[in-house]
This record gives structure tokens, sequence and C-alpha cells, in this order.
């Protein structure tokens, strides 16, 4: 697991981009905010130079990572806070327990542009979003990369798909002939 693990999520917290205290419950909510937790994770390290570490495989939901969701799922908020609700103390809880401390994000991490392209997203758009980049490693070409991901994402229609790879384009995050 990467130190800055701790550190990322507490910033998706802040920012109000994911409810840390969501992320273990069995509901709607609590899939949605681990949902979007892969998916800046994802966008993160790809796309705005922070090194978690993480590997990304092909699923249902777009990129995810397994090592991923064991990490957070570990995350013992609840023996660990203080009386203020604090997530500065959180500890994993693995085979053995590793602190996290809270250590600053690395400056390399591009943390206003990284707010500047997710705030005010939605999961279905992180869903699309991360789909596209992903995939964009096999396909240059965006005709084909836009057929892919409608292939893959049936419950989107292509000119959604085609406005998020628009978007993406246009903000440099990647690029497709």
């Amino acid at each position: 697991m990467n130190s800055y693990l701790g550190s990322f999520i507490k910033f998706l917290d802040d920012n109000k981009l994911i409810e840390f205290s969501m992320l273990k419950q069995d509901t709607e909510d609590g899939f949605n905010n681990r949902l979007k937790a892969q998916k800046y994770v994802y966008l993160a390290q790809n796309n705005f130079e922070l090194d978690l570490g993480y590997e990304f495989t092909k699923y249902k939901f777009g990129p995810y990572s397994p090592q991923l969701t064991e990490d957070y799922f570990g995350i013992n908020f609840y023996e660990n806070q203080d009386e203020n609700n604090d997530l500065y103390n959180l500890v994993v809880s693995t085979e053995e327990d590793f602190n996290f401390g809270i250590l600053p994000l690395p400056e390399t991490f591009n943390k206003n542009g990284f707010l500047e392209i997710v705030s005010g997203k939605d999961v279905s758009w992180l869903e699309v979003a991360t789909t596209i980049l992903h995939k964009s490693k096999w396909y240059d070409k965006c005709g084909k990369l836009l057929d892919m991901v409608s292939l893959s994402k049936p419950k989107y229609n292509r000119g959604y798909i085609k406005q998020v790879l628009d978007e993406l384009t246009l903000k440099e995050l990647m690029a497709c002939q």
C-alpha cells in the first residue's frame, strides 16, 4: 500500500468528492463512494502525477484495482478517530497495522488541475471518463475508441460518451486522432 493513500482519501473527503464515512456502508451511497474513490485514484495516478502504485484492470464499471479496495476497506476509522471525528490518525488493518500518518501529498500532484477536472462530476462521468482513458492505451483513433467504449458501456448513449471524450481531449488528458 502506498503511504499517500490516507492523504489522498482525506484530500477527497476534504474537497467533498467522497464521503469517507460512507466507504464501508453496504448501501448505494456506499457503493458510489467506493466507485468514486477507485476512479479518483485512477485519474490522480494516471493523469495528475500522484504515484500511488495501484494496478487497474478492466471491470464492469471501468478501471478497478482490487488492491485499492483491500486497502481502503482496511481503513479502521472507528477505532482511530479522535473526539472531533478527525481523519488524521487513520490506521489500515491488514496483516499488520500500518499507520498512514498523514503525509503531505507530493508537490508533483497537480491538485488544482485534478479538482478542475473532477469537481461537479457525477459517478456516470467518472465511469465513462476513466473507461475512455483506460482504453485509450490501446486505441489511438477517436472513432475506434468511441466505438469500443460505446460497446463496453451500453447504458450510456454514444453522444454522452463523445461529450466526455471531447472534454478529456480538450483538457489534454488524452489525445486521439
